[in-house]
């Protein structure tokens, strides 16, 4: 349980933490589950302000769709050890996927932000893919 100390801070209590996941695992699996939270949220960010009407538009939208469904995979299997194989495949699928729609969108006279925010999830992607788990 959390608690509020006399500085005014909050005390965060331990995290749980299941039986079969050592103590040195439980770093690397806070830094990909922190980059896949980060991942998924600038994603729906992108496909609420992506507009419909250029094909690029709609292949980036169903590319960003994909990425979607391949990171509600890669959540529902961190935990789970028999599955380690098959999160390290899909990391690297999501991440080869999103570094060629970053290159496309890199390619083309689309705006800033919207570049940028590629960058970043091309990046995020290749944490989660990076990261030692």
């Amino acid at each position: 349980m959390n608690k509020i100390q006399k500085n005014g801070k909050i005390k965060i209590s331990k995290t749980f933490k299941p039986k079969h996941i050592k103590s040195n695992d439980t770093l690397s699996i806070s830094k990909i589950s922190n980059s896949i939270e980060q991942l998924d949220d600038l994603i729906q960010a992108l496909l609420e302000i992506l507009p419909q009407i250029e094909p690029w538009q709609l292949d980036l939208r169903m590319q960003l769709n994909k990425a979607r469904n391949d990171i509600k995979a890669l959540r529902s299997m961190i935990f789970s050890q028999e599955k380690k194989e098959q999160f390290n495949e899909l990391s690297n699928l999501l991440n080869e996927n999103l570094f060629l729609s970053s290159s496309q969108i890199e390619r083309s006279y689309i705006d800033n932000t919207t570049k940028s925010a590629m960058r970043l999830a091309r990046a995020l992607a290749a944490n989660i893919f990076h990261i030692k788990y």
